[in-house]
């Protein structure tokens, strides 16, 4: 039996030494890790080697940036597209092909304040990652990620995977789901202008950002993000990221409703959000830490919004 699980576990890690030879040789939490001790995994020390046929960049021009969004990472505006204020307060990192200087991928990356059971870490969220079709298969999305790490230094970082996991451990799996509930009645809260939440409640915590709305009736509390993206009509979507009862759930969306007519509105399940509405599934999202290991967490148990 010893036996036996010796070699089961030389497999695997032969599988993704082979199959997943970037992340192979990163700071992650992998199935065979042995270390099960929560909090930063290793100094950064791997030195990436780069394409040579390619550049990667800082990249500072907004209008930019959202068309090649648009163009590659969303073809045509299929199901949604970028919005004026997608990678606000991000730094986006751009590759480029040596010969043409043609745009080929990019990268964005966020600091966000975060809680991670009780520790206070500054943590780099990395979204936008995209490479163009016939550039992919050169590993130039492992470029891009050295290249953060590269630019940014021996940090943890926070990665968001839609639908499909990555080859790593993940510490939380949880849905997204598009309200159906109806405007009712006529009641509408107040606009708030701040929000004392306790990050005690959550094993993972991030404190609400300059992006949203806090809204408030009858001492309850609940808070809408503008995401980064615009539905197929070009009108924007929403997401309520917490509400603390029903009723100040309904309210929220009256007062989505009233305001952006037609606007979709998302929720998520991390701090149960999503059990205060009438809701259809869209999809499971999965949530990574670079360089840094925490024991699994349920939805519930986490205060986080990744637009």
């Amino acid at each position: 039996m010893v036996l036996l699980s010796t070699i089961i576990y030389i497999c695997i890690i032969l599988y993704y030494r082979i199959y997943h030879k970037f992340w192979f040789h990163q700071p992650v939490d992998f199935l065979f890790t042995l270390d099960i001790e929560p909090g930063k995994i290793k100094t950064i020390d791997y030195v990436h080697k780069y394409n040579t046929n390619y550049t990667c960049s800082e990249w500072n021009n907004k209008n930019d940036i959202i068309e090649f969004l648009n163009e590659n990472f969303n073809p045509q505006g299929e199901i949604y597209s970028y919005s004026d204020y997608t990678c606000n307060n991000s730094i986006v990192f751009k590759v480029q092909q040596n010969n043409t200087q043609e745009i080929v991928g990019c990268i964005s990356v966020k600091p966000i304040e975060l809680y991670i059971e009780d520790k206070h870490e500054i943590v780099y969220y990395v979204d936008h990652l995209n490479i163009k079709d016939p550039d992919r298969g050169k590993g130039l999305a492992p470029d891009l990620i050295s290249f953060v790490v590269d630019s940014i230094g021996d940090k943890t970082y926070l990665f968001k995977k839609d639908i499909h996991p990555l080859p790593f451990k993940y510490f939380c799996k949880y849905e997204y789901h598009l309200v159906l509930d109806p405007a009712k009645g006529n009641i509408l809260p107040e606009i708030s202008e701040s929000i004392d939440l306790d990050k005690t409640k959550y094993t993972i915590f991030s404190p609400p950002t300059k992006d949203c709305v806090i809204l408030e009736k009858e001492n309850k509390k609940a808070i809408i993000y503008y995401t980064n993206i615009l539905d197929i009509d070009e009108k924007p979507i929403f997401e309520i990221g917490y509400v603390e009862d029903e009723y100040i759930a309904q309210l929220s969306v009256n007062y989505i409703r009233v305001n952006f007519p037609d606007s979709k509105i998302l929720v998520n399940n991390l701090s149960d959000t999503d059990k205060y509405f009438d809701t259809k599934y869209l999809s499971e999202n999965y949530l990574y830490l670079y360089n840094y290991r925490v024991t699994q967490v349920k939805p519930r148990d986490i205060f986080l919004v990744c637009p």
